[in-house]
């Protein structure tokens, strides 16, 4: 006989043994197993799985020869369909028939699932756990069989989930209860969630253009409630964690307009000088999500410029996927920048677009080139070696965006004239930056970069590459 049961969640096989019930006959060890048939295989207990179907499961056939190698790979196969919680195998003689066997598999099938519960929980809904279920692909749901393994998953995902909404201490234990006069079964899950995580302190590292206060204040789910004091908060209340809120706040978003008036008693641009009233209207967006992330400025000029008009623009965009997946997660970013510039320098309008507040590192750390009069489009890529390390390599190309204006310098000043060459392309710069955070209030980061000098340099002398490090330290506090 062979038998397999549940035997406390492990698998018990026994050695096969023949009965043969009648005792009187002998065939099957006078003549040898060789020349004996298998008259009929039968299938005793099985209720929802049809005994046609548990045939087509195995390899034995009736009017096959009798072979108990076979007999245990069908014993086996029954028990890989997962339908059975206990099996056994019996083998009798044909009554009536000589050198012919009845087959005889007796199952006990496993109980089907009639409602779950989930006991003690409260942090979320029934739900949340079912959806997250599907998304796992956990298989466990009403009316479907009692099994195991899919249970041990389903207690896997179920203290997942508690760990991301503040229950990382949660304990999960399944139970079942039997429901009389049935193979069915209540399958209940008792859940402790224990104590609540609660979100301690937020720390940023990597951040150049944000303070930690200023993205801190943007998390609105996860910032602890503070009173507001002259020179900082005074936090009265943490906030507990959730993994899903968490997410919401790094993928938060926004849009934002300025507006910037300006009178300059004299101004210069190309070869033109006047008196500039300028109105500069501007918008912002961004969104920092899980994989995309983006950065846009647009900026449109207004205004008089001596006895002409002002019409100037200007675009400022870097987009990227950040890849969490992969070592050192990296971020495939591009960055696209473009400035106008005059269109007619002998003519009154003016077109070149007038930085207000310049940032010197437009152009790299080494301000080389200011946003007016200039498009560049390039690749960065940035990889996170570890917490407190980064290291960000990049390549922008520029380009004069009218071909009958100079290129200028950070502050607005022309540092080569149009009017010499029709060229555009001005040069490239590739360059590496490394970044290192020395928590809670120091940052450093150091880098080199080479400018190498495109047409409209070489037709306007002198055009000679620069190479640029730099070094730095900052202080936050």
């Amino acid at each position: 006989m062979f038998k397999r049961d549940s035997c406390g969640g492990r698998a018990c096989l026994g050695l096969l043994v023949l009965v043969i019930a009648n005792a009187g006959s002998s065939c099957l060890c006078a003549q040898g197993a060789a020349d004996v048939k298998i008259q009929r295989i039968e299938f005793v207990g099985n209720r929802r799985v049809r005994s046609d179907t548990l045939k087509t499961r195995i390899f034995s056939r009736e009017g096959d020869l009798y072979n108990e190698e076979t007999l245990r790979r069908d014993f086996q196969a029954l028990w890989n369909s997962q339908f059975f919680e206990d099996i056994k195998l019996r083998v009798e003689d044909a009554p009536g028939v000589a050198n012919a066997t009845i087959v005889v598999f007796e199952v006990k099938e496993r109980p089907q699932i009639r409602r779950i519960r989930y006991d003690g929980i409260h942090s979320v809904s029934e739900s949340d756990i079912l959806d997250r279920f599907k998304e796992r692909k956990v298989g466990l749901s009403v009316e479907s069989q009692f099994d195991p393994t899919k249970i041990k998953k389903a207690q896997v995902v179920l203290k997942e989930l508690l760990g991301e909404h503040g229950c990382q201490f949660a304990k999960v234990t399944p139970q079942y209860e039997r429901i009389a006069s049935s193979n069915a079964v209540i399958l209940v899950f008792k859940i402790d969630e224990g104590p609540k995580v609660k979100v301690g302190k937020i720390k940023f590292t990597g951040n150049h253009a944000f303070s930690d206060r200023r993205l801190a204040r943007a998390m609105r789910h996860d910032r602890p409630y503070a009173i507001p004091l002259y020179f900082w908060k005074l936090t009265v209340l943490t906030k507990t964690y959730d993994r899903q809120k968490l997410s919401e706040d790094l993928e938060h978003g926004g849009w934002s307009g300025y507006y910037f008036g300006l009178n300059r008693k004299q101004g210069f641009f190309n070869v033109k000088t006047g008196q500039e009233i300028s109105e500069t209207f501007g918008s912002r967006v961004w969104n920092q999500g899980a994989l995309f992330d983006y950065n846009a400025d647009f900026i449109f000029q207004s205004g008089r410029f001596g006895t002409g008009r002002i019409l100037a623009g200007a675009i400022s965009s870097n987009d990227g996927i950040t890849l969490h997946n992969l070592r050192f997660q990296p971020r495939l970013a591009a960055r696209f920048d473009y400035a106008s510039g005059d269109s007619d320098q002998n003519g009154k309008n003016l077109n070149t677009f007038s930085p207000l507040f310049p940032n010197p590192q437009y152009s790299s750390i080494s301000a080389l080139l200011g946003p007016s009069n200039l498009t560049d489009v390039g690749p960065l890529i940035h990889f996170t070696l570890n917490s407190k390390t980064a290291i960000a390599p990049e390549m922008p190309f520029y380009w004069r965006s009218s071909i009958h204006d100079g290129i200028y310098n950070f502050a607005g000043v022309m540092i080569r004239p149009g009017n010499l060459s029709t060229a555009r392309f001005v040069g490239y710069q590739p360059g590496l930056v490394l970044e290192r955070t020395f928590p809670p209030h120091f940052s450093s980061s150091a880098g080199y970069f080479y400018f190498f000098t495109g047409q409209f340099l070489h037709e306007t002398p002198a055009d000679k590459g620069v190479g640029y490090f730099y070094a730095t330290m900052t202080f936050r506090f």
